[in-house]
């Protein structure tokens, strides 16, 4: 368990589910919809259910961590090591911009070297590509990011490990 000032990392529990959702939603509803129409957002967070986190959680080879501060949820994160890939990285709006997300990135970002890991990718939504570049991330390409009936733009970019 990773701690940082008033503040820890942790592995998910099935009892973390309902915050999960609803951190998540939160995000999607104030953070991402300042770039995205509400189409999508609709589209977006209508995927975003305790069924589908359950069914995610159940896949072992992917790693979910919570962060907390003073035992309330504040981020959560989702990778699997081996693919050497960054699914989600979500830190509550009322804390962006804090630092908090950097605390979660970096503590990903030493599993994937523990794991030698030489580089990593991820897919980032139009509001955190700022935030990814950073923390040393490059942009690959642009890319449609298929929903259920609509397609959302996001950015493909990796970052070398250890450089």
């Amino acid at each position: 368990m990773e701690k940082t000032i008033n503040s820890k990392i942790r592995k998910v529990t099935s009892k973390d589910i309902t915050n999960i959702v609803k951190l998540h939603r939160k995000v999607v509803s104030q953070t991402n919809a300042k770039l995205y129409e509400p189409n999508i957002i609709k589209e977006w967070l209508s995927q975003i259910t305790t069924e589908n986190v359950k069914n995610q959680l159940k896949v072992v080879t992917t790693s979910w961590y919570i962060l907390e501060l003073d035992s309330k949820i504040i981020g959560f994160c989702q990778f699997p090591i081996a693919k050497r890939i960054i699914y989600q990285l979500n830190i509550d709006p009322e804390y962006q911009g804090k630092g908090y997300g950097k605390t979660l990135y970096n503590f990903m970002e030493k599993k994937f070297i523990e794991s030698e890991a030489k580089e990593i990718e991820l897919n980032s939504t139009l509001n955190a590509v700022t935030f990814y570049e950073h923390l040393g991330f490059k942009i690959k390409q642009n890319i449609k990011y298929k929903l259920i009936d609509t397609e959302m733009d996001m950015f493909e970019m990796s970052k070398i490990l250890g450089s």
